[in-house]
């Protein structure tokens, strides 16, 4: 199988603790997924390299590789879900004026939401800010 124009192989544990078979073993039904990570830097994202995901850790959150963004924040990585644009409550990839942060939002009555910037809230319309995704994963870096 090839892999963006590379075969996959994996170490054969079975050769390392018997000494049979091969060394290496080309996988043959790969179902990884090859995202780009895009770096949130001064409001505005940035191609920064890659990262791969088989594909049932990211269907065990509710994401699909093909609309699904990576977005590294302080070391950590984002997996912003963009088919889930209209907001309830959780943390959203958003786009005020041009800027994009990820931000907690709320759902108030009024087509309003509460927008959480650390230990503060303020209370914005629907239509002032434009939602990318949610975040619907984390890797958080320790």
């Amino acid at each position: 199988m090839q892999y963006y124009g590379c075969p996959i192989f994996l170490f054969s544990i079975k050769w390392l603790a018997l000494g049979e078979g091969e060394a290496f073993e080309e996988i043959t039904n790969s179902s990884i997924k090859r995202l780009s990570i895009e770096k949130l830097s001064n409001g505005s994202l940035e191609t920064k390299g890659n990262i791969s995901l088989d594909l049932i850790t990211l269907e065990k959150y509710g994401l699909e590789g093909s609309t699904t963004t990576v977005v590294e924040q302080d070391g950590n990585l984002h997996f912003v879900n963009t088919l889930e644009t209209n907001p309830a409550s959780g943390r959203y990839l958003i786009d005020i004026d041009g800027s994009i942060s990820i931000n907690h939002l709320q759902r108030l009555p009024g087509k309003k939401l509460a927008m959480s910037f650390g230990d503060s809230s303020i209370e914005v319309a629907q239509e002032d800010i434009k939602v990318i995704g949610r975040v619907a994963m984390v890797i958080d870096k320790e």
